[in-house]
């Protein structure tokens, strides 16, 4: 869907080289470059898009057929994976507010044990109005 090599391309397009951001992004190692990217990727992955897989088995949402049409990762996709590495880079987050990213909506650890109850999508309500804005044209209607 993204390699690190495209977004360390598209951070540098999107943000000066004197910005917090950039400075920040530049002080990670590779390796945790590379797990900011797996876990927007893997968020992008939980979204429902418009079209449908080029194959049942692919693992990511990209390349998707939308009216008899092979698309490749958009570029507005792109932009919002960079969008959400920093989202998750610069956000530290409380365990309550981890759960709730998590999808956890209420937990009860009575006699019978710990149980969760988990709302659907409610991971997506937790990313910025930037990020919702950017995905718009590429997300399933019914979202």
């Amino acid at each position: 869907m993204m390699t690190l090599e495209e977004l360390n391309s598209l951070i540098s397009t999107f943000y000066l080289s004197t910005e917090l951001t950039e400075i920040k992004w530049d002080e990670l190692s590779e390796n945790d470059k590379q797990v900011l990217l797996n876990k927007a990727i893997d968020f992008i992955n939980e979204l429902q898009f418009d079209g449908y897989k080029v194959s049942q088995d692919q693992q990511n949402e990209f390349p998707r057929i939308i009216c008899r049409e092979v698309i490749e990762t958009p570029y507005e996709v792109k932009k919002a994976i960079c969008r959400l590495v920093f989202e998750f880079r610069n956000n530290t987050v409380s365990l309550r507010r981890q759960l709730q990213r998590e999808g956890v909506a209420s937990i009860d650890t009575g006699t019978g044990g710990t149980k969760e109850t988990y709302a659907l999508g409610s991971g997506y309500k937790e990313v910025s109005n930037e990020f919702k804005k950017i995905l718009s044209n590429w997300l399933y209607r019914g979202v």
